[in-house]
């Protein structure tokens, strides 16, 4: 970490409460076979998330509504969900129940630089596909919390979550901020990422730097063109690099007739050098997607490294 801005992406899981096998289902909950141990470890006021970890549903999520030992409600409606249920087949499935990481969790505000003025603060921003919502360290000198910016309750915002996957800007004050360390468990399976048209802030799913060829950049789930402003596009916050510098690095997807994989391009680059074995995703940052608007866009599947 760094002052100024920059983009963040939690690589780590929290470790789980639950492997094992979907004994049974409906259309809006499942029951897990030998869950003998599972009501010693769960905690009610914990949100909670379910992920597939083998078929061809591998990879996707799906957030819980409610846990107990014998049966998990799935939240049907959450934005956060990886598909649609009637997608799934549970028959024999196996999953993973893991507790969802919060802004506290990630953000200990031990950390990081707190004033009673959000424009003096350390700020975390959540990308909502338009514009930003933020929250900044509130800091009396008593109480230090993560507040929602303009909420002047001054609430803590401490359980907000912070889906898998989830790319986030921070907006650190501190001229010398405190190195962040993060323990948790590594995904060994595929993760599923929906695109909505138009930017989503992604992070990498595992914990190491990886590359547009390795990640399914180039797969029948982007869109691919011989024109830049109808093509999928990559940016990458040039701060991450070097915090004197603002704005982005930007790539797009090239499609050539007769050309079996896309290319990923730097716009700045003319002569077409592919950039598809480019570590352009990360460790520890995050990438913006500018997905095109495509009807029945495929889940993007992203294999383990």
């Amino acid at each position: 970490m760094h002052s100024g801005i920059q983009s963040f992406g939690l690589n780590l899981t929290r470790p789980p409460v639950f492997i094992g096998a979907v004994s049974s289902s409906t259309a809006t909950s499942i029951t897990l076979g030998g869950q003998a141990d599972f009501a010693a470890v769960i905690t009610p006021a914990q949100s909670y998330y379910v992920e597939i970890l083998s078929g061809t549903s591998a990879g996707h999520r799906f957030d819980l509504q409610s846990v107990s030992p014998t049966t998990c409600a799935i939240a049907t409606d959450s934005p956060h969900n990886a598909t649609t249920l009637a997608a799934i087949d549970w028959a024999g499935a196996r999953i993973v129940i893991r507790p969802h990481v919060t802004l506290a969790v990630v953000f200990n505000v031990t950390r990081f630089h707190g004033s009673t003025t959000a424009n003096t603060a350390d700020q975390v921003l959540f990308h909502t596909g338009s514009s930003y919502r933020s929250y900044w360290l509130y800091d009396n000198g008593s109480q230090p919390r993560w507040v929602l910016n303009d909420d002047t309750t001054l609430a803590s915002a401490a359980d907000v979550l912070i889906p898998p996957g989830t790319g986030l800007m921070l907006k650190l004050a501190a001229t010398a901020p405190q190195p962040m360390l993060h323990t948790g468990a590594v995904r060994t399976t595929p993760f599923a990422c929906v695109l909505k048209p138009g930017y989503n802030l992604i992070a990498n799913p595992w914990p190491v730097d990886a590359t547009p060829a390795a990640t399914g950049l180039t797969s029948g789930a982007f869109v691919a063109s011989t024109y830049v402003g109808r093509a999928d596009q990559l940016q990458i916050w040039a701060g991450d690099a070097n915090a004197a510098l603002s704005g982005y690095t930007g790539y797009w997807l090239l499609q050539l007739p007769g050309q079996l994989v896309p290319l990923w391009l730097a716009n700045s680059d003319a002569s077409l050098r592919s950039q598809n074995n480019a570590t352009l995703l990360r460790v520890g940052r995050a990438t913006f997607i500018k997905a095109q608007a495509k009807t029945d866009r495929p889940v993007w599947a992203i294999p383990p490294p």
